[in-house]
């Protein structure tokens, strides 16, 4: 055995993982991060001041590149995936959420391809897989790197790269900045908007996440999704001022949510202003008509 072994130069990966009375679920997240072929890692999670065993849980994993972060106070996922970043000790930042689950190979193909990628390269995002109601679905976001003004053109338009999909580099948030905790959700919407006006994207086809949507999951909310919108067009006007075609989509998505909670006159004004801001948005105006007629409650019956 040599005496003085060679030193590991691979990059160290700083892992956040923002947590909230999970504990039922939280060995599977960090079982498989701690699992990870590429092994150079730090697993930070921040406890958003549970009340149920999840320190009991975090203590009982037997690993030294685990660290545990209590918050005495709840700063929800953005405050504490924030807390995260201000402790993280890599070059890299990767994001897990507690229900999550990770394949073995996730972070090596996503640093074998940010190697490869153009210095202006900020993010690799993967594909992924997501289990709701039973059933499961793959989302495919493509191959190669595409240009920071592609990406920022796909996020605008609806295309969602979520938390636990990427892997950034440490100077992005340096430039960037970390999430915004005034948003209820449609966090990592308006995080990887902001990273895309300065960095290009490098996409993997591989899914190499299982997402788990539960009933109690936050983006289920139409309250939380309709004001995050409302912040997001406010903040970032210029965009949707640009693109009309995105604005469309953004306000329909906010409508939408609040007809799937059955608040069809509250959803009215969301679809008429995603057909005035693109005419050709016909889904708009269908929901429109549908709403105005009082035909949309037996659409949706007719559609479950």
């Amino acid at each position: 055995m040599l005496e003085n072994p060679p030193s590991d130069n691979r990059p160290l990966v700083s892992v956040v993982l923002p947590t909230r009375n999970r504990a039922h679920t939280l060995r599977r997240a960090t079982d498989s991060v701690l699992d990870q072929s590429y092994d150079r890692l730090e697993l930070i999670v921040v406890d958003d001041a549970s009340t149920d065993d999840t320190e009991a849980v975090v203590n009982g994993i037997n690993d030294p590149r685990v660290r545990y972060i209590r918050l005495d106070h709840s700063r929800g996922g953005s405050g504490a995936r924030n807390v995260g970043l201000e402790q993280a000790k890599g070059d890299l930042i990767a994001f897990q959420d507690s229900d999550d689950e990770w394949l073995t190979d996730k972070l090596e193909k996503q640093c074998r391809a940010l190697e490869a990628a153009s210095e202006r390269a900020g993010v690799c995002v993967c594909s992924y897989r997501y289990t709701q109601s039973g059933k499961t679905h793959t989302v495919v976001h493509g191959q190669g790197e595409i240009q920071s003004v592609e990406a920022l053109r796909r996020i605008a338009g609806g295309t969602g790269y979520g938390t636990v999909t990427l892997i950034v580099k440490r100077e992005v948030f340096e430039r960037s900045g970390g999430f915004n905790e005034s948003l209820p959700r449609l966090q990592d919407y308006e995080l990887t908007m902001r990273i895309a006006k300065d960095w290009n994207f490098v996409l993997l086809a591989d899914p190499l996440v299982d997402v788990y949507v539960g009933a109690d999951s936050v983006s289920r909310s139409a309250d939380k999704y309709v004001r995050a919108t409302e912040i997001i067009l406010d903040e970032h006007e210029d965009i949707y001022r640009a693109d009309r075609r995105a604005r469309s989509r953004l306000v329909f998505r906010a409508g939408k949510y609040l007809v799937l909670e059955g608040r069809y006159r509250e959803a009215l004004p969301f679809f008429t202003s995603a057909y005035r801001a693109n005419p050709l948005n016909l889904r708009a105006l269908a929901a429109v008509l549908m709403v105005a007629t009082g035909t949309i409650g037996l659409y949706r019956r007719a559609r479950t």
